[in-house]
C-alpha cells in the first residue's frame, strides 16, 4: 500500500494487552535467522497485532465495494479517492471523512476519481504473486495511489517471469505494475553530545566498525499507570544495526562510538511466520514488521530532557558532516499514514532530508527473512542513517513521530525505507513481556492513550 503514521499511551490493561500480545541503511548486512532466532519464535505465542493500512482500506471496501485506496495531494489540502462506482459517491465520502477524522486529518477536501479495481482485490492479487514468486522479487505492494499492485523484481528476466505468471494466478495483467528494483539494501551528527537525543550517531559492540543513528529515547509505559517519568531511558535504533537482528545479543551501545558507553542491548524482537503474522508470505518463516531493537541506558542524566527530542541540522552530503544547529522535540505519535504526506529524517550522514510519503505496507524481501507492512518516502539518506527518526511537521510547526528508518532502494534514489512506530511498540512491547513477564511499551508520551485513531 502507499503512505502514513500513528499515536499511543496505554490507559486500558485490556486494549494494551490486544496490541502487546496482539539500502538497509547500516554498513553491515542482516544475517541470516539463527537456530537461536529459532528457538525464540516459539516462545511467541499468537497475538492481536496492530491494524495494517491495508487492512483498514479493505474494511473500507468492505463498506463501500469499489473503493480502490486513497491518498493526498502534497501541495493541497485535497485527499483523491479511487471509486469503481459514482453512484456510490455519497457512502464513500461519509467511510473516508470518517477515516480522515480518526486519523487527525478532518477538513480534507475529497476528490473521488475513477477506480479500475477494488482495494481487497489488489491486496489479494498482490499475495499470490508473493507466495509464488519469492524468488524474483524485490517489493511488493497493493498501491493505492495508482491503484495497481506494483511488483518490483531484479532484473528484466524478473519482469517476464512475473508477466508469465499472472495467468495462472488468476491477476488480470492490467492490474499490475511491475518494475526493476534493486534489492533493498541497509544504511552523523557524528560527535560526542549530551544529553544523548534523536540521530546521534552510535556504534554497538560487539558489532563494531560501523556507525548507525539513534532513533528515540524512550520512556516505560505501563497499563493504568502510564509513563514513568523517573524510571530508566531508552534508547531505540535499527535491529539490524545490533550483531544479530532477531535475536537479543547482549550488545552495548555507544555515542558516538563504543569508547562513550551509553547502555545495553535489552530488547530484539524475533522473526514470525505466517501463523501469528498473517501479511507475512507463507513461503517464508521469518517476518518483521518493525526493523527496531532496544537498549537500556546506563546513566539516566545522559537522557533525562530528551527523552522527546530530536538534533536539529542542515542536509548535506557525505562526506561533509551534518553541523548540530539545535534542539526540538516531538509533539506526540502522528495518528495517520497516507501517500502525499511531507516528512523528515534526520540521520548522522545525512543531517534533515524531507520528502514525501510515496508508499504505504509495502513487504519487501530481505535476506532470509521478509520485512512486512513497511513504508516509503522521497527523503535523502546514505549509509550511516539507519536508525533515524522520521517524523511529520504539521501546519502549527508541530512535530509528530512516524518511525525510523532502515533502508533504501538503490535503483530508486527517491525510495527510502521506514517502519512506522504503531509496529515498532507493539512489537519491543510484546517482546518486553514475553522475555521479563512485565508488561509495558517504550513511550514518548504522557498524554493520554488514544488506540482508536490507529
Amino acid at each position: 500500500m502507499s503512505r502514513r503514521v500513528e499515536v499511543c499511551t496505554a490507559v486500558v490493561v485490556m486494549t494494551l494487552t490486544a496490541f502487546l500480545t496482539s539500502c538497509v541503511d547500516a554498513p553491515n548486512e542482516p544475517e541470516e535467522l539463527s537456530s537461536a532466532q529459532g528457538s525464540l519464535q516459539a516462545k511467541v505465542s499468537p497475538r492481536s497485532l496492530p491494524i495494517t493500512i491495508d487492512e483498514e482500506f479493505m474494511q473500507m471496501a468492505e463498506q463501500v465495494p469499489g473503493f480502490g485506496g486513497l491518498y493526498d495531494d502534497p501541495d493541497s489540502d485535497e485527499t483523491f479517492v479511487y471509486l469503481r462506482d459514482p453512484m456510490r459517491d455519497a457512502d464513500a465520502r461519509a467511510v473516508v471523512s470518517n477515516y480522515l477524522a480518526r486519523t487527525a486529518a478532518a477538513g480534507r477536501r475529497l476528490r473521488i476519481i475513477a477506480g479500475s479495481y477494488d482495494f481487497r482485490d489488489l491486496v489479494r492479487w498482490r499475495q499470490a504473486v508473493e507466495r509464488t514468486l519469492p524468488a524474483v522479487l524485490t517489493l511488493t505492494d497493493a498501491d493505492e495511489v495508482t491503484n495497481r499492485v506494483v511488483i518490483g523484481v531484479r532484473d528484466a528476466a524478473g519482469v517476464q517471469t512475473v508477466r508469465a505468471s499472472l495467468p495462472r494466478l488468476g491477476v488480470p495483467d492490467a492490474a499490475v505494475t511491475i518494475e526493476v528494483r534493486a534489492p533493498v539494501v541497509l544504511e552523523n551528527l557524528q560527535a560526542l553530545t549530551r544529553p544523548v537525543m534523536g540521530g546521534l550517531q552510535i556504534r554497538a559492540v560487539p558489532a563494531a566498525g560501523w556507525e548507525c543513528s539513534l532513533g528515540f529515547i524512550a520512556l516505560r509505559e505501563f497499563p493504568l499507570i502510564g509513563v514513568d517519568i523517573s524510571g530508566p531511558r531508552y534508547a531505540i535504533t535499527n535491529s539490524h544495526c545490533t550483531s544479530s537482528m532477531g535475536f537479543v545479543s547482549g550488545d552495548v551501545i555507544g555515542q558516538p562510538t563504543e569508547a562513550n558507553r551509553l547502555g545495553v542491548e535489552i530488547s530484539d524482537p524475533p522473526f514470525v511466520g505466517s501463523t501469528i503474522d498473517p501479511m507475512c508470505p507463507v513461503a517464508w518463516n521469518g517476518c518483521r514488521r518493525s526493523d527496531a531493537a532496544m537498549f537500556e541506558l546506563d546513566d539516566n542524566s545522559s537522557a533525562v530532557s530528551s527523552f522527546n527530542s530530536f538534533a536539529l541540522s542542515s542536509s548535506v552530503s557525505p562526506p561533509t558532516v551534518p553541523q548540530l544547529l539545535g534542539t526540538a522535540t516531538y509533539t506526540g505519535r502522528q495518528q495517520g499514514f497516507r501517500s502525499g504526506m511531507r516528512v523528515d529524517k534526520t540521520g548522522r550522514s545525512t543531517g534533515q532530508t524531507t520528502g514525501t510519503v510515496r508508499s504505504t505496507c509495502v513487504n519487501v524481501p530481505m535476506p532470509g527473512y521478509w520485512m512486512v507492512c513497511q513504508f516509503t518516502a522521497g527523503y535523502n539518506s546514505s549509509g550511516g542513517d539507519s536508525g533515524s527518526p522520521v517524523y511529520f511537521t504539521d501546519s502549527n510547526g508541530q512535530r509528530w513521530v512516524m518511525g525510523i528508518h532502515w533502508g533504501r532502494q538503490n535503483s530508486s534514489p527517491f525510495d527510502r525505507f521506514f517502519s512506522r512506530w504503531l509496529d515498532i511498540w507493539s512489537e519491543l512491547g510484546n517482546d518486553v513481556l514475553v522475555r521479563t513477564g512485565v508488561q509495558w511499551a517504550p513511550s514518548f508520551s504522557t498524554g493520554p492513550a488514544n488506540f482508536n485513531t490507529f
